[in-house]
């Protein structure tokens, strides 16, 4: 059974939505190929689109969609790495713009935001950020940020220009 399935059959509605999907299978490359493409957008764009879509139904009025991004995404910070991953999650900063639109009438925010530079196996050992304190940061966002369709930096605290 599918999570929106699941959902409606035990009546079960949401205040949170925070998708946490997300593969860096380029981040030392800086030409782009068809098959890493496909992999990034699948994962990180295309899934997450429309997972989000399918559960939409059951998110309550006044409640809160999260999608982790990352600052390599803006286009400030565009540089040759990455390629893949840079624009699969740029096109989640569009689409949670155009998601804040579209649900503004219903109360439902939505932030795309960036976590830090977090020690995992994507980020690896050296990155600044522990686990605790990037779970910190979202959890804070998620509790303090009353805007939608800005991008949230937890390394700030704060939102910031796309």
């Amino acid at each position: 059974m599918n999570v929106a399935g699941m959902l409606e059959e035990k009546g079960i509605k949401l205040d949170y939505l925070v998708n946490n999907a997300g593969v860096g299978v380029d981040l030392s490359d800086e030409i782009p190929t068809a098959e890493l493409m496909k992999i990034s957008f699948d994962t990180n764009t295309i899934g997450t689109v429309l997972f989000t879509e399918a559960l939409l139904p059951f998110i309550n009025k006044g409640g809160h969609i999260v999608f982790l991004s990352t600052a390599m995404a803006l286009i400030r910070n565009v540089g040759p790495s990455a390629p893949a991953y840079r624009m699969s999650k740029a096109s989640i900063n569009v689409y949670a713009v155009m998601l804040s639109e579209r649900l503004a009438s219903e109360d439902i925010r939505v932030t795309p935001l960036h976590p830090g530079w977090v020690q995992t196996r994507m980020g690896g050992e050296t990155a600044p950020v522990t686990i605790a304190d990037s779970v910190n940061g979202i959890y804070k966002a998620i509790l303090e940020n009353k805007e939608t369709g800005k991008f949230w930096n937890v390394d700030i605290a704060a939102t910031e220009a796309y």
